[in-house]
């Protein structure tokens, strides 16, 4: 084989895995964030919560569980912009570590609790604290 078939040779097996992972790889890759920033299940329900001095809120909030962890917003007034969700999930790193409250001035949510995908353990921690979330049992 002389340099110049195998410089052919490398051309030809360079487009082969670049043309497969076009074509292959990122796709799926994309899909499965796609699939990862859609709610697997979202609830409307009336949230009671009474943690100690920290905040009791009232009235009805949302649920949204994920891929890998369990979004309950508080609101207060508004409708829920599920931009801020898509904030909240770009805080992986810090959602992973368990509860996190996200406070945000203005209208909309005014708490957000991040809890981990698994909602039973966590429903059951939440009911012992006194937060009551119905529709989503443990």
């Amino acid at each position: 084989m002389s340099r110049q078939d195998l410089l052919v040779l490398m051309v030809v097996v360079g487009l082969a895995v670049t043309g497969y992972l076009t074509l292959v790889v990122a796709p799926s890759r994309r899909s499965e964030r796609e699939k990862a920033s859609r709610p697997l299940l979202q609830h409307r329900c009336p949230l009671r919560a009474g943690w100690g001095p920290f905040f009791y809120l009232g009235g009805f909030g949302r649920v949204a569980l994920y891929d890998d962890f369990l979004v309950a917003i508080y609101l207060l007034r508004s409708e829920l912009d599920y931009r801020d969700i898509e904030r909240v999930e770009l805080r992986r790193q810090l959602l992973r570590r368990g509860l996190y409250f996200y406070p945000r001035a203005g209208k909309g949510p005014r708490y957000v609790a991040v809890f981990p995908h698994d909602p039973a353990p966590m429903v059951a921690i939440l009911q012992a604290k006194g937060l009551r979330i119905e529709g989503l049992t443990a």
